[in-house]
């Protein structure tokens, strides 16, 4: 039986963001199903940090809600306790969503380099770039690293993924030995 502070708005938005992360999860499962892992390439690939940040959010989310739905409080103060119970509950479900996302988008990606070789999927099309053509590394506010190729092209990797790091550092090595072609420096 629901509690008595459980109301059709609150309802619906906690019942909306728990749907949110059933569909990032389904976006995640449909993009794993189709990863392709070439021989002989490297893939960058969700790491287990961002297993557990979306297990773990959706975990303690539905922790939380079952609390705000069926116990609730006999504390004096169960008014306030079940409006931040709603408040974590929704916020840990959009965590977990967005954290779907995100790796439903990494796995679509497929980023991959071979030797100097990089091949990635982004805006409908496959890309494919040089190391050595990188020009630019630096930060963004998401917290992605975002390299620049010679002719524009831009990629953003998420310096938390597996084998990320190996990545970065063949760019940063690679943006060194350009700053001392042309005496500047282009880490930011």
């Amino acid at each position: 039986m629901l509690q008595d502070h459980v109301t059709e708005l609150p309802l619906a938005v906690l019942l909306t963001a728990h749907g949110l992360v059933l569909a990032g999860l389904t976006a995640m499962m449909i993009a794993l199903s189709r990863r392709q892992k070439p021989r002989g390439w490297r893939l960058i690939a969700p790491s287990a940090s961002h297993w557990f940040a979306v297990l773990g959010s959706w975990a303690l989310s539905l922790l939380i809600s079952w609390v705000w739905l069926f116990v609730g409080s006999a504390r004096h103060d169960a008014a306030e306790q079940m409006r931040w119970a709603f408040l974590l509950a929704s916020t840990f479900a959009l965590g977990a969503a967005y954290v779907a996302f995100q790796i439903s988008h990494l796995l679509r990606m497929g980023l991959r380099w071979r030797g100097d070789e990089l091949v990635w999927s982004g805006k409908g099309c496959a890309r494919q770039q040089s190391i050595r053509d990188c020009v630019d590394l630096g930060k963004r506010w998401t917290g992605h690293s975002r390299v620049r190729f010679a002719d524009g092209a831009t990629l953003d990797i998420d310096p938390y993924a597996a084998h990320a790091t190996g990545l970065l550092a063949l760019f940063a090595e690679q943006v060194t030995h350009n700053a001392f072609d042309d005496g500047s420096s282009r880490i930011r």
